[in-house]
């Protein structure tokens, strides 16, 4: 048997999955979850940023189903509080991601803001991708 990839999902990715049912962030979050090809990681950090974006008013439509994917990632992936600070992007709130790749030895982090990650693709062994390249990546694998 294959081993699970180890994942990270980007916030971003979280509140897009809300937004639209048939969506690629969706797919993501529905192949990690109900497929198990990949254990997905957060730390408390990340799981209250999650739910301060989902406050957000920008989000008030559709706030209940952004809530359930947070709750699904909730109940799915694997708490890991980072020991190590990562102090190398430019927006502090982005460092706490690379800080949970490091902890865990992560394959992926997925975000749909690369730009956010600065001229990154990779850090340390964790490769950053789009929701998009994350779903060929799989396809290529034969594992979708």
């Amino acid at each position: 048997m294959i081993s699970p990839m180890k994942v990270i999902l980007d916030t971003n990715v979280v509140v897009a999955s809300g937004w639209k049912s048939e969506g690629t962030c969706r797919q993501v979050l529905d192949t990690v979850f109900y497929r198990k090809i990949a254990d997905c990681y957060v730390s408390s950090a990340i799981l209250l940023e999650y739910e301060e974006t989902a406050q957000d008013r920008r989000f008030r439509h559709i706030h209940r189903e952004i809530s359930r994917q947070i709750r699904r990632v909730r109940r799915n992936a694997r708490l890991v509080e980072p020991r190590e600070m990562v102090t190398i992007l430019s927006d502090p709130d982005d460092n706490k991601f690379l800080e949970l790749a490091q902890a865990v030895n992560a394959d992926y982090l997925i975000t749909g803001d690369l730009k956010a990650f600065g001229e990154l693709l990779f850090f340390g062994s964790t490769h950053i991708v789009t929701p998009a390249e994350f779903l060929d990546v799989l396809e290529a694998m034969d594992r979708l």
